[in-house]
């Protein structure tokens, strides 16, 4: 059974990747960049809100500290924007194939509650991490969690580092740049690597056991294990 990290998807979202697969699949001739530039905004505005927004709105942080999880994501975001706005404008549909198609390996569907299919966006758990983190969550529940918070942080950089290679530098090495302009994107991803970790190192220290506990609940609600691709990859 395959496991991922994966949240539920936006209708918006979810439209316009469907929308941008069936125009690439059929052979549209008309230009889809600023389609693929939106999928891929979105996405990654979703990513950074259920990572970083939500748990401001989860563990009631003080003004000081969601100011620099708000300033780091907006540095993030921008970054991110400007690479993809930068990059895709210079792309014929042809070329914006294989990103269309890995896109559809990273949208899942799973049941719901209900058991009716949900929309979802995710990348696969390895075997080890998905030990990890069940290991953290359990020890961090039995005992005083501030005493793990070394691991919850190094479990999260893991996760978030895995998240940034599937979702922007396996990307990038699908489009095929040439050397000047993947260099310059390397740089951009490298930006919001450091930008992600500093908020993790800042942020962590300051937290008490609850909310510590809290951020590690919110990293295992992220677990999916019955999503299907979309399209396997």
């Amino acid at each position: 059974m395959s496991v991922h990290i994966a949240f539920v998807s936006s209708p918006d979202l979810r439209r316009h990747s469907e929308h941008l697969i069936h125009q690439v699949e059929t052979g549209t001739q008309e230009p889809l960049a600023d389609l693929m530039i939106k999928t891929i905004n979105t996405f990654t505005d979703e990513i950074l809100r259920v990572f970083f927004i939500d748990l401001i709105d989860l563990l009631h942080l003080n003004p000081l500290l969601a100011r620099v999880i708000h300033g780091s994501v907006a540095t993030i975001k921008t970054t991110i924007h400007g690479v993809s706005r930068s990059i895709i404008h210079r792309l014929d549909n042809r070329q914006l194939l294989p990103l269309a198609d890995y896109m559809g390996s990273v949208m899942l569907t799973a049941p719901d509650t209900s058991g009716d299919p949900t929309p979802y966006v995710g990348f696969p758990l390895n075997e080890a991490t998905q030990i990890r983190l069940q290991n953290l969550m359990h020890v961090m529940r039995r005992d005083d969690p501030k005493l793990h918070e070394p691991e919850l942080a190094a479990v999260l950089n893991e996760i978030t580092d895995r998240a940034l290679d599937v979702y922007m530098l396996t990307p990038l090495e699908l489009l095929k740049l040439g050397l000047i302009m993947r260099k310059a994107t390397e740089g951009g991803v490298s930006v919001v690597r450091g930008a992600i970790h500093l908020i993790i190192r800042r942020v962590l220290p300051d937290l008490d056991g609850a909310q510590l506990l809290a951020v590690a609940n919110h990293l295992g609600g992220l677990v999916l294990a019955d999503g299907k691709p979309y399209r396997e990859h």
